[in-house]
């Protein structure tokens, strides 16, 4: 089974997680997208350690180019993929922040899917 791939866009139209992957440099982007790929073709089997459950209807995508960047994800509508945000990892663990901000993006995403007001990019 092939899931879609969809981007987070905010009520502006601002896409962030794409934002983050056109400011990074071409062989970053090359490998962010190949595993984008993977993630569309496997789905929740992607295994780790390219993916990971990080809690409360939350994933993460985990792509090492010199530095641990991660995109936060999450599924909606059975076979629907939305990538929230991204950033690069300092820590051992995923920031708070950084989960809540995917919880809010999921939260916010299903209020527009239930007024048939979402954009996704």
């Amino acid at each position: 089974m092939a899931y879609k791939i969809f981007y987070y866009a905010d009520e502006a139209g601002k896409c962030q997680v794409l934002n983050f992957l056109n400011n990074q440099d071409k062989r970053f982007n090359a490998k962010a997208h190949a595993w984008i790929e993977q993630l569309k073709t496997l789905g929740p089997l992607l295994p780790r350690p390219y993916a990971d459950y990080i809690g409360r209807g939350i994933y993460e995508l985990r792509v090492k180019y010199g530095q641990n960047y991660r995109i936060l994800y999450f599924f909606i509508l059975k076979d629907n993929i939305v990538l929230s945000n991204a950033f690069i990892k300092k820590g051992r663990l995923v920031p708070e922040k950084e989960k809540k901000k995917a919880q809010q993006n999921k939260a916010d995403v299903l209020s527009r899917i239930a007024r048939g007001k979402l954009t996704l990019c």
